[in-house]
């Protein structure tokens, strides 16, 4: 048996977010979890899955989906496939089973340890086809909930009813997953050209955060209590009005945080623990948990294995509430 398990996550986004950390959960063994960006390059990435294919224990993807899911509806996604089918014996995961099995029950949590109440809110998700269990988790305990995919992947403004995004979905997926990757999700080059010298994003500024969003986006966002999703969907088109707002979100670095808590967010929440700098991304989680148990992701009690091994090992959410006297929204 290792010493030390490998868990990597290959991300098609900026490569100034990489890191690797080594973690040691009381309830398992030690496992190396390495992040590689890519900057949006799919050939890049397709290399290093070969690459790690047989030397990792569980490979994440990021800033891919292998799928886009909404309930037991599932619309696989090309480039997503293309990746998977380039390792032939590490298991290889993109989020989904976290999101589904882990990330849901940060709303319960919430709502028990921290007294936030989700009751008779507007939830904006960023992307419902991303995040459709943590949708529907905001739905049940009582928040009204938009689907902001138009939003922020397809830079339409309008956002709609989760029932109604479902639909919709439904008869528009099965084009839509054809779209090029850029269509739905920052690319990792886009990432990369906004961070020039100084501050977020592993110590390098970001001006294009800096910059107000467009009001078409801005509008929709002032009308949420509650902001869920992807953080670069969130923070894709610059600086947003979370004044008071809860957010909900995933692949946090230090400059990250600072810089919600300065759009005016008064709680940031990550499904995913805080590991040294970083809450990492659900992949990555999900790659970490695979490694610890060995888990096949094919296996049909996955996500009652996923729960199993997140007990066992100890893990918890990352919370935090904004300090006292933060600045807000400039």
């Amino acid at each position: 048996m290792k010493a030390v398990r490998l868990a990597v996550s290959i991300s098609l986004g900026s490569l100034s977010r990489d890191y690797r950390v080594l973690v040691s959960p009381p309830g398992g063994p030690r496992v190396e979890l390495r992040r590689i960006g890519t900057g949006g390059d799919i050939e890049r990435a397709a290399a290093l899955v070969r690459d790690y294919d047989g030397r990792a224990d569980a490979i994440g993807l990021g800033g891919v989906n292998l799928a886009f899911c909404i309930g037991r509806r599932r619309w696989a996604f090309p480039a997503g496939q293309y990746l998977l089918s380039q390792a032939r014996r590490t298991p290889v995961v993109d989020g989904a089973g976290f999101k589904e099995a882990i990330e849901p029950d940060i709303v319960r949590k919430l709502a028990q340890s921290r007294g936030v109440s989700f009751a008779g809110t507007t939830a904006l998700v960023t992307s419902v086809l991303d995040r459709y269990p943590l949708a529907h988790a905001l739905s049940q305990a009582g928040a009204f909930v938009l689907a902001g995919d138009p939003l922020f992947a397809l830079r339409v403004p309008l956002a709609l009813p989760l029932g109604a995004f479902a639909a919709a979905a439904t008869l528009t997926m099965p084009a839509l997953r054809h779209l090029p990757l850029r269509f739905l999700y920052p690319r990792g080059d886009e990432l990369r050209a906004a961070e020039q010298a100084g501050q977020p994003g592993m110590g390098r500024a970001q001006p294009r955060r800096e910059r107000r969003a467009p009001w078409w986006l801005a509008a929709w966002v002032r009308r949420a209590q509650v902001v869920a999703g992807d953080f670069h969907l969130l923070a894709r088109f610059g600086r947003l009005d979370l004044g008071g707002k809860v957010v909900i979100t995933s692949a946090l670095d230090d400059a990250d945080v600072a810089w919600l808590f300065g759009c005016g967010a008064a709680l940031v929440a990550t499904a995913t623990p805080r590991l040294e700098r970083c809450s990492p991304a659900a992949n990555a989680m999900e790659a970490l948990l695979v490694a610890c148990i060995g888990l096949p992701p094919a296996a049909g009690d996955r996500p009652a294995g996923l729960r199993r091994a997140w007990r066992e090992l100890g893990l918890q959410p990352y919370v935090e509430r904004r300090p006292r006297g933060g600045a807000g929204v400039g």
